[in-house]
């Protein structure tokens, strides 16, 4: 079956609005991002310091600086990954669910729980499109392919940031690691064994770890961030354009990775330990999805908001669900 004959299968199952206009909504936020000349690198320092031991600016030993247009690049990437993080928290305050993570240590609720991971998962998507479209270059891709690549990865990238956040919230916590959904949302070990998906808590959690004794830092967690969304080519009608963006991603990380190594002692297969990385970070993604899922199926007052019904019915129709 075709791709077309696919999407209109999909469609008359359940009608949804055009998935197109969705992304072209969102206003284009990079047009202030021009090039390196113009490029604050200054205003990275007075970014909020996420891990203690790193700070946000991207600051290189003159021995192994990065070309311009990667400085450039990793610049745009910690800039906007602020941008990010301040409009996914305006938000889960404007739709009431920073109120429910608060409330829910307060009283805990299985089904408030799947409820509320289906909708912070839902506005994650939503920052995630306002967070591409300001990705230098991104807006030369066709309007299908932009859509592609946040479709096929989101979750993928979403976890990126769990990840991350798992990192970040261990350091804090005398090395605890625990599901990091949201800095309000952590998901412990008791509550993945109620949502029966305790298979992901124990692969997710093995990963952090793994990356906490590589020591991750800022800048290539943003790399890999970045890297995840062009990994995926399906669909595509321009896959040169997607190349060249992969191979920028995966350039810079090496280069990051190598300086790590060179500067501070760290894995010298740090770039390759990450790459390896991926495939973990696929496999958790498949089954998260799987399990957002059977929420809807296991309970059908769990209400599945239209954008990520969208986004599921994408990676169905590619075969990308397990």
């Amino acid at each position: 079956m075709s791709r077309s004959a696919a999407k209109t299968s999909a469609a008359d199952d359940s009608p949804q609005p055009n998935k197109m206009p969705k992304l072209d909504a969102y206003p284009e936020e990079s047009a202030s991002i021009q090039s390196p000349a113009a490029a604050d690198t200054s205003s990275a320092a007075s970014q909020p310091t996420l891990c203690a031991a790193e700070p946000d600016s991207v600051h290189m030993e003159d021995e192994d600086k990065l070309p311009d247009a990667d400085t450039f690049f990793l610049n745009c990437l910690n800039a906007i990954e602020a941008d990010y993080n301040e409009k996914l928290e305006s938000a889960l305050e404007q739709h009431k669910i920073m109120k429910r993570m608060i409330n829910l240590k307060l009283s805990y609720d299985l089904d408030a729980l799947k409820q509320l991971m289906v909708d912070l998962v839902d506005q994650e998507c939503n920052a995630l499109i306002s967070w591409a479209k300001c990705i230098p270059n991104f807006g030369s891709l066709t309007l299908e392919d932009q859509t592609y690549s946040i479709e096929l990865n989101f979750l993928e990238v979403i976890l990126v940031d769990c990840l991350w956040r798992s990192i970040v919230n261990a350091q804090k916590d005398a090395g605890h690691i625990a599901f990091v959904l949201n800095e309000h949302l952590i998901i412990s070990r008791h509550m993945c064994k109620d949502l029966k998906m305790i298979d992901i808590y124990d692969h997710f959690v093995a990963m952090t770890s793994r990356l906490m004794r590589l020591q991750l830092t800022k800048q290539e967690y943003l790399c890999v961030k970045a890297l995840v969304l062009f990994k995926s080519d399906y669909g595509f009608t321009n896959v040169d354009k997607l190349e060249g963006f992969r191979a920028k991603c995966l350039g810079l990380l090496k280069q990051t990775c190598g300086r790590e190594g060179r500067l501070n002692g760290k894995c010298a297969l740090r770039y390759e330990s990450l790459l390896l990385a991926l495939t973990d970070i696929k496999s958790i993604s498949m089954r998260f999805m799987h399990y957002l899922i059977q929420f809807k199926v296991e309970a059908p007052h769990i209400q599945l908001p239209h954008l990520l019904y969208d986004m599921f019915l994408t990676q169905n129709m590619f075969g990308l669900t397990s």
